[in-house]
């Protein structure tokens, strides 16, 4: 990990922590509740204990799924980005 990553990480821990806080302090339970990144702002990239939601656009991209590279599918389903039942359903 850089240094620069490390910056990153802790400043999106503070922010989810931030979040967190000012929520219980006017009396709502955050795991109630959805992060939605818009405006173009990117999904940030919380730990697996985080109780917060973050749904983002989807990124249609270009073509049919079922014609995507296989390679990229099989890598996104390593690295958790989708489960296998959402990897079976789109790209079959």
């Amino acid at each position: 990990m850089t240094t620069a990553q490390g910056v990153i990480r802790v400043v999106v821990a503070a922010i989810a922590l931030a979040i967190c806080v000012i929520s219980i302090r006017r009396e709502h339970d955050p795991r109630e509740f959805t992060l939605v990144a818009v405006g173009g702002a990117r999904p940030w990239q919380l730990a697996q204990s985080d109780a917060i939601s973050v749904v983002t656009p989807g990124a249609g991209g270009y073509g049919p799924p079922a014609g995507r590279d296989r390679d990229s599918v099989r890598a996104e389903l390593r690295e958790e980005r989708i489960s296998t039942a959402i990897a079976r359903d789109i790209y079959g």
